[in-house]
């Protein structure tokens, strides 16, 4: 269902990534069941506006002090999170595994539009950054009818929704229930979904990692490819993108969706001393020529975390800058740092915790 705008003031998040950094360096003196039938109509009345969140001590969630030693130490080619929006209380995922799966996640359109996935509300917001306004875009207001696991905006009126309690994805054409999708004959095909995603044209691609197969459906819901393997929720030049991460480096490869062969793209290394922790691709430029690449590093082992580097690949060559590390464990696996373009501008939003909770910040990558 669709339902009306709000507004949010990003520009006044007492408690933000950036806003606790500063004060530290001031301290310092200078030294983050059953198949759907329809989404429910659009509601006349608008949601009230998130609040932001009150002011706190600059402990930044991180009682051990990584992040204020990263800080410390800033690499001359480091880029800064800056303030967008403080999400409300009623997002925070509360303590245990249940509801660490329903944690916010964020979603980009084929078109390079941000939205933001909140599984505990059943929606879906379309997010503005230069203004930090959130417009609520679709909302189950059903209970129990669709646990959202992930989501992905095809176009205005038109979205798919992924349910691993029923192994199914469901989706949506002018917000209305048009294809559910998880059988072919007597044969299952998800077990376990990672992640939903859209490409160009109306098509979607699935990415299941409990049968370790990845799909590309149509717009009306039907396969038009399957292969082997699990693959980041990018669409890089009409290929998946699959990224190996080993205790040296990371391999970018492009993977054919109809035969599933791989092609290198590039290797990264880290610098002496630096290991790869793990690597995510959060997205692709709007012109289908460019993927970023965020990796997670560590000084010699995983307890000593490192800046974690953004990777900029474009026609053969990559660009790198460091960026503060997101030190919060997701166990959904779902996105919490994405790649936008709008109006030709490209920007890097993530998900962030702090000390009073989760905000979303802004970057510009290399």
């Amino acid at each position: 269902m669709l339902v009306s705008s709000c507004a949010a003031s990003g520009a006044e998040v007492g408690s933000s990534l950036a806003e606790k950094l500063r004060v530290l360096r001031e301290k310092r003196g200078g030294a983050i069941a059953s198949a759907v039938t329809k989404l429910p109509d659009r509601p006349a009345s608008p949601v009230p506006s998130p609040k932001p969140t009150v002011e706190a001590e600059p402990d930044l969630a991180d009682p051990d002090g990584v992040l204020a030693d990263l800080e410390a130490r800033r690499p001359a080619d480091a880029i800064d999170w800056k303030p967008v929006i403080a999400l409300p209380d009623s997002v925070h995922a509360q303590a245990g595994s249940e509801e660490m799966v329903k944690s916010p996640g964020l979603l980009v359109s084929a078109s390079g539009e941000p939205f933001l996935l909140e599984p505990r509300e059943r929606q879906i917001s379309a997010l503005d950054p230069a203004s930090g306004r959130l417009t609520p875009f679709s909302r189950d207001r059903s209970p129990g009818l669709i646990e959202i696991a992930d989501a992905a905006v095809l176009d205005y009126e038109s979205l798919v929704l992924a349910d691993n309690s029923r192994q199914a994805v469901y989706l949506f054409r002018a917000f209305r229930h048009a294809a559910t999708i998880g059988l072919v004959g007597e044969r299952r095909l998800f077990r376990f979904i990672r992640h939903v995603f859209a490409l160009p044209d109306g098509r979607f691609a699935v990415s299941d990692a409990g049968a370790n197969r990845s799909f590309v459906f149509g717009p009306d819901g039907g396969i038009l490819a399957e292969i082997d393997g699990t693959v980041e929720p990018v669409w890089l030049a009409g290929k998946f993108v699959r990224l190996v991460t080993d205790e040296k480096q990371v391999r970018a490869l492009a993977v054919d969706p109809a035969s599933g062969r791989e092609s290198s793209l590039f290797t990264y290394t880290p610098s002496s001393g630096r290991i790869p922790l793990d690597a995510r691709a959060v997205g692709t430029a709007v012109s289908g020529n460019e993927l970023v690449v965020l990796v997670s590093e560590g000084t010699g082992d995983a307890d000593n975390p490192a800046w974690s580097r953004v990777l900029l690949y474009r026609a053969g060559a990559i660009r790198t800058a460091s960026v503060l590390p997101d030190l919060s464990f997701d166990l959904a696996g779902r996105r919490s740092c994405v790649l936008t373009e709008r109006g030709g501008t490209a920007k890097l939003l993530a998900l962030r915790q702090t000390s009073a909770g989760i905000g979303i910040f802004a970057a510009t990558p290399p």
